[in-house]
């Protein structure tokens, strides 16, 4: 019986750690009636974003070109520069901001690079002005 139980805390354990696997790690965005596919990197912050889904949260709008929502931890990781961003990306500003850009731009600003949409065509629209609805979840 025992090394029945253990078997089963052995595959239970493994189930949750193959969802942080790097080539498992597709997410669903929805924006309104719109879904998007996110593919995230292997970085411990996307690994720790993971941990937080599903969450479904009101994106306020910046710049003319991103979505943010100040999320309730701090994600590990160092913030670069990278130089500019694109329609799509998904990062973390200031170690807790979730960002989604909906248009490129060059920018001054570090990031945590956490992934990006696979194919970002829609998204602007989708996303509207103002704050928006956005919804995370795993991709099943």
């Amino acid at each position: 019986m025992k090394t029945i139980s253990l078997l089963i805390i052995v595959a239970i354990t493994g189930l949750f750690t193959s969802q942080l696997n790097a080539q498992n790690m597709k997410l669903k965005i929805t924006v309104g009636n719109k879904e998007f596919t996110a593919t995230l990197n292997d970085s411990e912050a996307a690994k720790e974003l993971v941990k937080l889904l599903p969450m479904e949260v009101s994106m306020t709008e910046h710049n003319g070109n991103e979505k943010y929502y100040n999320l309730p931890n701090r994600m590990p990781g160092r913030a670069v520069n990278p130089g500019s961003v694109h329609a799509g990306d998904l990062m973390i500003w200031s170690s807790n901001t979730l960002v989604l850009f909906y248009a490129g731009s060059r920018t001054s600003y570090s990031y945590i690079n956490l992934g990006k949409i696979d194919n970002p065509s829609g998204l602007r629209e989708a996303v509207g002005r103002g704050s928006v609805r956005v919804k995370y979840e795993l991709h099943s």
